[in-house]
């Protein structure tokens, strides 16, 4: 049987199983990835802007004397360009997961195609889930192209002890933030923000460029921004994968829940990532399928209606 004739078979089902899920992800993963592949020079013009991007944060680091830049950082091991290229590299992996979902979303209204995929039995979260992904693995190359910069460049230290607990804060962030990403696409449909626009990323980006602790540690905020910063599953990966990457890193309190705990500061990451899992996920996935039924009740699937 071919291609076209298997599709066809499972498109004729009245309800698709999980297996008959994993050859369709697979083709709409397919589709992303000639899609990149025709924007190579796309791809070059980002790596350029990341390493100018990292060069002018370190031309700001040569401003300050090393005593105020290292006292802050001591948790971290006390190397600012460290720290900087780790939370650079993490965000921009992180956001995939923030963005992918609504970026879908979006792309498959505006191509006139979501429509399409609605009148079969395929799950609308099946192409948007196919594109995050993708967008993930480039995300995960951007996290060791920012590494090989930082070592190669500026002889940044960095190590890597315990992989799995490095692949479990990267699946745990990922997963949670997901919760935040379906959020957000609910909002195409129940509040028409269809502009590539929409209030949920919008707060969230907002927020997270405050008190996550991407270019500083949250612990020189007010004790007001540390705890709106608690509210974000970016806040605990951020701080455990620089424990775990971070050479010289030490197990000091950063983050407000860290002295409310009697565990290491790592466990409690790790903890409080699978919490906020546990509740954004399925928060966010209820949103996004009540956007969808909201939509076909309605009739506002198509661009031209």
């Amino acid at each position: 049987m071919s291609g076209d004739q298997y599709y066809r078979k499972v498109m004729r089902k009245p309800k698709l199983s999980l297996r008959d899920y994993f050859p369709i992800l697979l083709l709409f993963f397919k589709r992303s990835v000639k899609a990149w592949s025709m924007f190579k020079v796309s791809f070059a013009f980002n790596v350029i802007g990341m390493i100018v991007g990292v060069f002018s944060y370190y031309f700001i680091k040569l401003m300050f004397s090393p005593s105020e830049v290292v006292s802050s950082l001591e948790p971290y091991g006390g190397d600012f360009m460290t720290f900087l290229i780790v939370g650079l590299a993490f965000q921009q992996f992180v956001d995939t997961a923030l963005h992918g979902y609504y970026e879908g979303l979006a792309s498959a209204y505006w191509s006139c195609t979501l429509e399409q995929y609605l009148t079969t039995p395929l799950s609308p979260l099946a192409f948007c889930l196919a594109q995050t992904m993708w967008g993930i693995i480039l995300g995960l190359f951007n996290i060791l192209l920012y590494l090989v910069i930082g070592i190669v460049v500026f002889k940044i230290k960095v190590v890597c002890y315990n992989v799995a607990y490095v692949v479990l804060v990267l699946l745990l962030s990922v997963v949670s933030v997901s919760g935040l990403g379906l959020l957000a696409a609910s909002t195409f449909m129940l509040m028409n923000a269809k502009s590539w626009e929409d209030p949920v990323r919008w707060f969230i980006n907002t927020l997270e460029g405050l008190v996550v602790g991407t270019y500083y540690t949250p612990k020189i905020l007010p004790t007001w921004l540390q705890a709106l910063g608690l509210i974000l599953p970016q806040t605990y990966a951020l701080d455990a994968l620089r424990r775990l990457l971070i050479r010289g890193s030490k197990p000091e309190d950063v983050l407000l829940v860290h002295s409310l705990l009697l565990f290491d500061p790592l466990i409690i990451d790790i903890i409080f990532l699978i919490i906020l899992s546990i509740l954004y996920l399925p928060l966010g996935y209820y949103m996004f399928k009540k956007g969808i039924d909201f939509s076909r009740k309605i009739g506002n699937l198509s661009r031209w209606v």
